[in-house]
This record gives C-alpha cells, structure tokens and sequence, in this order.
C-alpha cells in the first residue's frame, strides 16, 4: 500500500515530515487540531514555501467540505446555516418550514380518495383533514349547515363503518 503522505521515523513513532518541517518552523508543537495544507495539491512536495497551517474548518472550505455551510430552503428560498451536526440532513430554515416539507413530501395525490386529487370532493378533503376521528360526539353546531347541506351526501370516513360518515350523519 502506498502512503499518503512521506513519513520518517522509527517503526513504532513515525510522523508526516510536513508536520515536522512545519513545527521546525514554527518553532513549537503542532496542536491536534492544526493543519498543514499543501498549497499545490502535491503531498510529496513538502518545500515550506509549498506548506500552509490552517484550521480544520478552512481546510475543508478549501478542499469542497462534503456538506454546504450555508443552505436554501426548500420551502421558503431563505438562506439559512444550518447547525454543524445537521448540514447533511438539514433542508428547511424552521420548524414550520420542516413540517411543510414533511406534508408536501408524504402527499401522495393519485391515492384513491386523496384530498390532494385535482378532482377531489369537499367531503373528501373534510374527511382527510379530520382524519379517522368519529364526529358523533362533535357534531355540527346547529347555527352551521351539515355536510348535507354543504356538499351534498356524506361519504365514509377513513376506518370508518359503511353506515356512519365523518360528520356523523348516515351515508346516502
């Protein structure tokens, strides 16, 4: 296997010359946390003019960090920065945005009955954004119209018996 960079020392010390030549220079240490960036790209080319002492952070900006330090949300167009730990996963600037981005992603509109159908029903849409609730104990106060009135005939809810409809009343 060939190594990645050149190295010298005994077999159980070895270290990059491109760290010592840049602790010779410095005249210190190297801490774990700095770099030393070649300049042309070339690893064997450890001439000191060639060699930079960055910070992790710049050497990845300088080398295409995998994952973006400034992203555009999907929902909204805002820039946004996203928390170091989450720029690979992060697509939306809030938590409103997120929960769009959720609802957006998991409509499926050629499911049968989908409130998101070009197409779809009044009653359809109701019954999806009440979901599988039974409406007997919530029915519609009497100033306000029944679905009957509103859309025409009921239609089962979803998990719902053939003869009960969303809004209560029984299924024409």
């Amino acid at each position: 296997m060939k190594a990645r960079y050149k190295r010298q020392g005994s077999r159980d010390k070895t270290r990059d010359i491109h760290r010592k030549l840049m602790e010779s220079h410095l005249g210190r240490r190297l801490g774990r946390f700095e770099f030393v960036h070649h300049k042309n790209g070339n690893r064997f080319d450890n001439a000191l003019e060639n060699l930079q002492l960055v910070t992790p952070k710049l050497h990845a900006i300088i080398h295409n960090q995998k994952h973006p330090i400034t992203k555009v949300c999907r929902i909204c167009g805002i820039e946004f920065n996203p928390h170091p730990t989450h720029r690979r996963r992060a697509k939306t600037c809030s938590v409103q945005c997120g929960r769009e981005y959720l609802s957006r992603l998991y409509r499926n509109p050629d499911a049968h009955k989908s409130m998101y159908r070009v197409d779809a029903y009044p009653s359809e849409i109701k019954a999806r954004c009440i979901g599988s609730k039974r409406l007997s104990e919530n029915a519609a106060p009497a100033n306000q119209p029944s679905c009957r009135q509103k859309t025409g005939p009921c239609e089962p809810g979803p998990g719902l018996g053939a003869a009960d409809s969303v809004c209560g009343e029984p299924v024409a």
